[in-house]
């Protein structure tokens, strides 16, 4: 009787530990791949932003934002599937000098929560003492993956640290 009783608790702290777990564990996972990156994206914004795109004319915006200064010839707009497939527009904010650089890993999975969708980014900045070019640099990235249900954008970067949103 001790044995099934012992069993019983065991087989009750398990449990409970694994349904805790699982609160901590994304409920999808999906591959997304980069559609435009640059250093220079013509951000005014002085922080990191981060913001879905949704919509054929939100991109033309955010396309027409990002060619504002462009000479010569201009990335086309891509024309997306909109009920398959969303858009990740990630601005690093105004840079004071070249060095400083957003890429997304497509071999990494955005991960998707109750509350939120977490995606992880290769955050680059120059070393301290680094001679850089001294010139602004508003870099963005613009990362296309499944449509689906997010409430809320978490961006980390490849060390963990949280880029977006600031301060939490």
């Amino acid at each position: 009787m001790k044995r099934f009783v012992y069993f019983l608790l065991l087989a009750s702290s398990l449990s409970s530990h694994s349904m805790s777990a699982n609160t901590d564990s994304p409920i999808a996972e999906h591959r997304g791949d980069i559609l435009f990156a640059s250093q220079l994206c013509n951000g005014t914004s002085e922080g990191t932003h981060a913001r879905l795109v949704t919509s054929q004319e939100q991109l033309a915006a955010v396309y027409a934002q990002l060619q504002s200064n462009t000479l010569g010839a201009q990335h086309p707009v891509p024309v997306m599937d909109f009920s398959k497939e969303t858009i990740l527009f990630m601005e690093m904010g105004q840079q004071p000098t070249s060095g400083y650089q957003l890429a997304f890993d497509s071999r990494k999975p955005i991960q998707v929560y109750g509350d939120h969708m977490q995606i992880t980014v290769t955050w680059l900045e120059p070393e301290k003492g680094a001679i850089t070019a001294q010139m602004i640099t508003t870099p963005c990235v613009l990362v296309r993956f499944p449509m689906g249900e997010y409430p809320a954008i978490r961006v980390l970067d490849q060390n963990g640290k949280q880029r977006y949103p600031a301060g939490s």
